[in-house]
Parts: C-alpha cells; sequence; structure tokens
C-alpha cells in the first residue's frame, strides 16, 4: 500500500479541494496564506487535476480571496456546481495591526468576505463539452455596522462551513464577518438556492434585527469551521463538544453530569421554529472530557467523519432487504490521541428521551497527536487517516505552529465494521512529504486517495522577501494507493445510469456480477482544513438478475443521499476484507422527479 509521489506539482497551495466527477479535482488557494498575496489582490490560484493522467490545467479564479472560505455541491440538472463562499478581506495579525484598529481586532482572526462564486462542469450529457467556469452569484446579507466601520464590510465569513441540504439549496454556518461588523462571529446561518438563475439568492433563517435571534444563536455559537454534518433524518450535527450551561439541557443530559459547563454534542433544525429564529439547536449528548478531548475536538485541527450510512449484508439473502440508515460519527486527529464515535440508533428530530454518547473506539497502535490529518472514507468503507503533525499547543495565548519535523508519515485505517485501526507502516506508506496545516485528501474514482498541500511548519509564505518569495507551500501530489489498489480481481462497473433520484431502481452491469456482495455510493468529497462535509458512504440493496445485471435500489429520499454528483461502486466478496471495491462511476443523484 505505498505513496506514489507525482513528478507533477500542485503549482498552487491546495487550500481547498473538490472532486467534481468527471475524473477530475479542482483545488484552489486565493491568496495562499501570503499576506502579501491578499494586499496585492494576487489571488488567481486555481487549477485542475486529471485523476487519469495526472496532468495539471491552469482555470481562471473567482475574483475575491477564497482563501479560508467554504465549499459545498449544489443540486444542478445537467452538471456538477461547487458553490464557495466567503474568504478573506485581509490579514490581521496582533503584532502589526492596520493604521487606526485596535490590537485585538476580531481577537486576532482575519474578517471575512460576502462574496460567493459557483464552479460548473461541463454538461454531464456532454463531459467533454465546455465548462470548468466560474460565476459570480449573489453575496451573503450585510451585518451590523460598528461604530466607525464600513457598513460594505459586514457581514461574510472567514473559516465557515457549508453543508449541502436535501433540497440541493448550501447552509452557511459559523465564521467571522468583515472588519466593519460590530459581531465578532457570524453566528447567525444563511442558506443559498441558485434560483432565481443566475445569481440565485441567500436567505438568513434568523431575523437580523430581533434581539432574540441573536442572543439564541450567540448562546449557541458554533467554533470556526465547525464540523457539521447532514443526518439522514434531517437536520445538522455539530461533532464539535460545545460547552453548554448544565441547566439548559435536557433532563437525560443534566442527569449524566454534574460540571457546570459540560461538552455538549448539538444538532441544528432548520425551520424548526417559525420566525425570527428560523432554526432549533438540540441537544444530543455529552462529550467525555478526559485526555483534553473536549478542548481540541472544538478546534480545527482535528477530522469528524459520518461514518458508512446502511450496514452490509450479513447475509447473501438480505442483499436486497431495506437498510437503517443510522447516523454514526467520528471524531479523530487533533492534539488528542484517542478518536471517539458515537452512534445515533433511535435518534431523530424532536427526541427527547434516549441515551446517545460519545464512545472511545476501539485503540489506535501508535499513541502519536496527528493535528491537520486528513481523514477519508474509502469505498469499502473503511477510513483513511493521512498527514498531521505530532504536536500539542502549548498552553500559553499564542502557541508557536506545529513544526513540520514532528509530521506523522504513517497511515492509520479505520475499519467501522469492526471498531478497528490499523497503521500501515511499511517503508513505501511513509513516503508522503509532511501535511501540516491547510493540506487536502480526497478519494479518486480509482479509489486511491489524492493528497496535496500544507505550508511548511505551518508558516505563511512572503511574497516581498529577499531572496525573492519566501515560499512555505507544499507543492508536492501524493497518491496513495489502498490495499486493493492493482487486486487482479477487481470488479469493473460496464454500465450504469448518470442520473439516478432517491427511491428508484436502477440497473447496473458489472463484472463479478453474481459474487458481488455490496453496492454503494460515495458522495465526492470537498476538503479544507482537515474537514470534508461532503464525503459520505450509503450502502444500497441490490439483486442479482443474471449474466452482468443488477437491479439497485437507491436509498429512499434526500435526506440520505443529498443532491450532487457520488460514485457508484460494486464490491466482490472476499474473505477477510469489506469487499473488493470496482471502480468508482459517476452518477448525479437529483431531487425525486415530479409526476
Amino acid at each position: 500500500m505505498p505513496w506514489k509521489i507525482l513528478r507533477e506539482r500542485a503549482e498552487i497551495l491546495a487550500v481547498h479541494a473538490a472532486f467534481m466527477g468527471f475524473g477530475k479535482i479542482v483545488y484552489f488557494g486565493g491568496d495562499q496564506h501570503d499576506p502579501k498575496h491578499n494586499e496585492y489582490h494576487q489571488i488567481d490560484a486555481t487549477r485542475l487535476f486529471d485523476c487519469t493522467t495526472s496532468q495539471v490545467t491552469t482555470l481562471a479564479s473567482p475574483d475575491f480571496d477564497v482563501f479560508c472560505c467554504g465549499q459545498a455541491f449544489l443540486e444542478s440538472e445537467d452538471e456538477v456546481q461547487l458553490l464557495v463562499a466567503g474568504g478573506t478581506e485581509r490579514f490581521i495579525y496582533p503584532e502589526n495591526p492596520p493604521s487606526g484598529e485596535p490590537l485585538h481586532f476580531h481577537h486576532g482572526h482575519f474578517p471575512g468576505l460576502r462574496d460567493a462564486a459557483v464552479l460548473s462542469s461541463p454538461k454531464i450529457s456532454d463531459p467533454n463539452g465546455p465548462g470548468w467556469t466560474w460565476r459570480p452569484v449573489a453575496s451573503m446579507h450585510k451585518g451590523i455596522t460598528r461604530d466607525h466601520g464600513n457598513p460594505d464590510l459586514t457581514g461574510g465569513r472567514w473559516y465557515p462551513t457549508l453543508v449541502t441540504l436535501h433540497s440541493g439549496s448550501v447552509m452557511a454556518f459559523s465564521g467571522h464577518p468583515g472588519s466593519g461588523d460590530q459581531a465578532h462571529n457570524n453566528d447567525l446561518p444563511e442558506e443559498f438556492s441558485r434560483t432565481p438563475e443566475p445569481k440565485g439568492t441567500w436567505r438568513r433563517l434568523p431575523t437580523l434585527t430581533d434581539s432574540s435571534a441573536h442572543t439564541y444563536y450567540s448562546d449557541h455559537g458554533l467554533p470556526l469551521y465547525p464540523r457539521m454534518h447532514v443526518l439522514p433524518y434531517g437536520g445538522v450535527v455539530c461533532t464539535n463538544p460545545l460547552k453548554r450551561p448544565r441547566d439548559k439541557l435536557p433532563p437525560r443530559l443534566q442527569a449524566q453530569t454534574s460540571d457546570r459547563m459540560p461538552a455538549t454534542t448539538l444538532a441544528y433544525l432548520p425551520d424548526a421554529l417559525a420566525a425570527p429564529l428560523g432554526g432549533l439547536f438540540a441537544p444530543l449528548a455529552l462529550f467525555p472530557t478526559a485526555d483534553d478531548a473536549a478542548s481540541d475536538y472544538g478546534g480545527y485541527s482535528s477530522s469528524s467523519v459520518l461514518l458508512p450510512l446502511g450496514q452490509p449484508p450479513a447475509d447473501p439473502g438480505l442483499r436486497n432487504a431495506s437498510k437503517d440508515y443510522v447516523a454514526h460519527l467520528m471524531v479523530c486527529g487533533g492534539i488528542n490521541r484517542q478518536p471517539y464515535r458515537l452512534d445515533l440508533t433511535g435518534w431523530q428530530p424532536g427526541a427527547s428521551a434516549g441515551s446517545w454518547d460519545w464512545k472511545p473506539t476501539g485503540p489506535r497502535a501508535i499513541q502519536q497527536r496527528r493535528m491537520h490529518a486528513n481523514a477519508t472514507i474509502l469505498p469499502t468503507g473503511e477510513i483513511l487517516l493521512t498527514g498531521g503533525i505530532n504536536d500539542k499547543p502549548l498552553d500559553i495565548p499564542e502557541p508557536p505552529p506545529p513544526p513540520d519535523i514532528k509530521a506523522v508519515h504513517t497511515p492509520e485505517l479505520y475499519n467501522p465494521y469492526l471498531d478497528k485501526w490499523t497503521v500501515l507502516d511499511g517503508p513505501e506508506e511513509r513516503l508522503d512529504p509532511p501535511r501540516n496545516y491547510h493540506s487536502v485528501a480526497l478519494l479518486m474514482p480509482d479509489g486511491r486517495v489524492w493528497s496535496a498541500g500544507g505550508n511548511d511548519n505551518a508558516a505563511t509564505s512572503d511574497a516581498d522577501a529577499v531572496p525573492p518569495h519566501d515560499d512555505r507551500r507544499n507543492l508536492d501530489i501524493g497518491l496513495f494507493e489502498p490495499w486493493y489498489h492493482g487486486h487482479p480481481d477487481r470488479p469493473y462497473i460496464t454500465a450504469a445510469p448518470s442520473l439516478a433520484c432517491p427511491g428508484e431502481t436502477i440497473a447496473v452491469e458489472t463484472t463479478f456480477a453474481s459474487q458481488i456482495d455490496r453496492v454503494v455510493l460515495v458522495r465526492c468529497g470537498s476538503s479544507t482544513h482537515s474537514f470534508n462535509p461532503d464525503q459520505r458512504l450509503v450502502e444500497l440493496a441490490f439483486e442479482y438478475v443474471g449474466g452482468r445485471a443488477l437491479r439497485v435500489r437507491m436509498a429512499p429520499d434526500n435526506h440520505i443521499l443529498p443532491p450532487g454528483p457520488y460514485l457508484l461502486f460494486t464490491l466482490k466478496e472476499l474473505h477477510g476484507t469489506p469487499g473488493l471495491p470496482s471502480t468508482g462511476a459517476d452518477i448525479y443523484v437529483v431531487p425525486p422527479r415530479q409526476q
């Protein structure tokens, strides 16, 4: 299971990346963590990677600094669309504030942007046609202007998380607003719809002018780049443990703790209440606080994964049985050595009774911390953990950044069905260069994992440095080859539809059809800052109908399968493994067709 470091260079710092289908990965970096690039508006940094040829192609970029924006896929009828929103208005450092600004304006954090843009692929019906173009769309809402602030620099978001809802619209959470805003955090969620074309619209869920809404969302404030996952039964969950007053929790959670401010996992239910709130936070579970779990997993140096939805069939006779799509979540990486997982069996919006607890996963074989590691779902359902730094921030207000000398080069593989971690510790598994802050990882259609980005020692570059350009960008591209790569008996999908709706039955043709044990959909990923909110694996019911033919039943609704691009895999029985996967076939999930 070796790494392969490509001769092709990334050319830019891959701070953000998304697999767009068609065998293509788009990645972009805006100012690429260089304050001079931001100051001089040198932000044209977008590339397209071909997963078949490894060719890197230059694309145009949005006309705003997308460094530290959010991104997610939009629903669209005949093309893949990636929405990016927010970004960096300017760099703010406590030791060097702009003239006239207080030393700790935004507490040393960067102010954000309201801008948004959509990248469109070629048409699904004409994959070799024109595409890969950006278009500006509606900007996010303005906020409330602070004293002497610029009203045009209010609202917006720096370090937001965007998630695709069942409707195909995208919701933006958290982030710092612009420098003219009186608020430190933009706590009010906003939802983007692509209609009316071509600009679309943003809808702020709570009412800006209602003080009760501001108080409610401030009391439930989310961290930067919150780890948000769309649940299969409605709502969105934030896996960051958030401190909440004990007397504000439901009785079942109060009974589990005597802590005055326990760390709590929250679900958010959009539109659960009428205006002015527009949504409701629901406490789900308490988070264990041993070994710094709460303090670390509340940050953005750790990762979070929605584990596979739907169990693989335990018996061949159950392959066509309806699936039970229960959410299981895992947090891993960061400064905490112990990963945790949460089983939400029996939970649904509005549930008030029940017991849902974070529990440690099976033990890891290595006890290194992995700050800024990336977790990628493989088509087998296993989770590959790569990169990261074995460091722990010092207990001081501004600790030094994690150094590359403490990089973790050894990948780990987590089997969620067996709750087992495995270390991949051969010499070729340790070839990937240090992947520090601002690194990304994505699943490719052949099942390999694409890895790029990272700042050397988590530091900024300096375009004005002498010698020219103190370049701290990691421009290497690495491809990790999991255990199944190169296996001679991998199945191959020879026919599948390019579009599918929840609840319908589709015809799929594959080699080894009579030996296929599983059929899964893996949603195309979009990654930044050690988190990939788009990725999910969904198990599908199916039956063998002869020859190369399978009859596959899609999951019942878009809560389980949010609209957007996916890869379809068939998995052949292989003793001692979760199954031997095919290469992935592009399939786009759309909302149910109107009768």
